[in-house]
Formats: structure tokens, sequence, C-alpha cells
């Protein structure tokens, strides 16, 4: 499960980067401490090396300022809910919620 969430938080920093203009900031917030270490840190084990490097190469060209936060899982009700295709149960949680549509990169499919 670890590789795929590091691999969601590239490709959602891959994709806010194309956006125009593209953030200056972003947050993701997740509940692997893994994924918040690793991106914090920029340290990792060997086998995702290439998912980190990518990430970095994406910050430094895009300039954006990128934080992972850990929200434990119990507290991450929206998370819950989008991985359930619960939508409207998500935009309850936070009003004004604007769900966008995602579709991962076509290099991180393989």
């Amino acid at each position: 499960i670890f590789f795929f969430e590091a691999l969601a938080v590239c490709s959602v920093l891959k994709w806010a980067s194309t956006l125009s203009p593209p953030p200056r900031r972003l947050a993701v917030f997740t509940d692997s401490d893994n994924t918040v270490a690793m991106n914090n840190t920029l340290k990792c084990k060997r086998a995702y090396n290439s998912i980190l490097l990518r990430t970095c190469d994406i910050l430094i060209s895009s300039k954006i300022k990128f934080r992972v936060f850990h929200i434990a899982g119990v507290d991450n009700v929206v998370a819950d809910a989008l991985s359930r295709w619960e939508n409207d149960k998500a935009k309850l949680c936070v009003p004004g919620l604007h769900i966008l549509p995602f579709i991962p990169p076509r290099l991180a499919l393989g």
C-alpha cells in the first residue's frame, strides 16, 4: 500500500504543477506515517527512490512549496468518503469542497 500512497502523492504534485498558474504552496494530508516521513525528510528505501526523485524534480521545476501532514485515519473522514466514492458525504464534511477529476500521469502507470 505504501508504494501506491507515495505514487499518489507524487501524482497529485505533478497534476498541481500543470495548473495555470500552479499553486505556490501545496499541503497533502495522509494517514501514512511512512509517506509523511519520506516526503518531509527526503529519505526512503531504495525501492521508492524513483518516486522520491520524481517528486523532487517536480518541486524544483515548479517551485511549489510542499508539505505532507499526518492525520489519523479515524479522523480523516473526507479521505475515507472519497476512497469509497462517496463524494456527497465528503462535501457534507467540508462545505464548499470542490472535487476535481484526477487522472494519474501515464508514466506512473508503467
